[in-house]
């Protein structure tokens, strides 16, 4: 079965928010709630095992494998690694000194945006337009994806494949009628 994931909701503290049965009928237990010994089966455990299938020939995504490996590659191309140092040089010239462009970002700015803050964010930006930095590193980025699609093409054509038959029972599934609820107090 593949990792359980809460779509929509960030952390734990989002879902503590919503109401502990809600919850609980989502995942089986509510976040910070003590789990018992006869553990609930939950919504999306039921519906991940009838679209996935336990058992079946799961194939693995290699998808958020070529987003790293190309973003890792990215970062150290020497294109990249040259519009980044000119980059800090035009930062420089307006009294910034940044290595990179993550730098400003990082900092530790006050809640309230500063005129330094303002100051930094359009020097930023101006040296971004002027060495071309958006543009060589999204350039450069897609080539590398692309190397790594084509490297991989057989396995995300069958991991294609097999989405069409989990798309298939999703389909089946949403066509059958729901099954009835069983009746709770006062009904």
């Amino acid at each position: 079965m593949p990792p359980t994931q809460t779509q929509g909701f960030s952390s734990f503290n989002a879902l503590k928010q919503q109401p502990p049965a809600w919850t609980v009928a989502l995942l089986g237990f509510a976040p910070g709630a003590r789990i018992g010994p006869v553990r609930q089966e939950s919504c999306m455990t039921l519906a991940l095992n009838e679209v996935c299938r336990p058992g079946s020939n799961q194939i693995g995504d290699p998808v958020p494998a070529i987003v790293q490996e190309a973003s890792q590659w990215t970062q150290t191309d020497p294109h990249v690694l040259a519009v980044i140092a000119a980059w800090s040089r035009c930062m420089a010239r307006r009294g910034l000194h940044y290595a990179n462009p993550q730098q400003p970002a990082d900092h530790n700015w006050p809640a309230t945006p500063t005129a330094a803050e303002t100051a930094t964010a359009v020097a930023d930006v101006t040296c971004k337009l002027q060495v071309n930095l958006i543009n060589t590193w999204l350039t450069v980025e897609a080539a590398y994806q692309t190397a790594l699609i084509g490297q991989n093409i057989g396995t995300l054509a069958n991991l294609q494949a097999s989405f069409q038959g989990a798309l298939s029972r999703v389909e089946a599934l949403l066509a059958s009628p729901a099954e009835p609820t069983p009746a709770g107090p006062g009904s």
